[in-house]
């Protein structure tokens, strides 16, 4: 799975540690048919985070 996607949903989540492939799935299942529309706003959410900007959760 693509890192910054399961970065985003730690910090979304605010858990410690980022989930697996497979529990980034399970969070992700009910945004069927969304995930390529949740996926560009979690990227979007991720980078405002990195850069230090205040980002709101999805």
């Amino acid at each position: 799975g693509d890192l910054a996607l399961r970065e985003a949903l730690r910090l979304m989540h605010d858990r410690d540690t980022r989930p697996d492939n497979r529990e980034a799935m399970t969070l992700s299942a009910g945004w069927a048919p969304w995930r390529g529309v949740a996926a560009r706003l979690l990227w979007d959410y991720y980078r405002l985070r990195k850069s230090g900007r205040d980002a709101m959760p999805a």
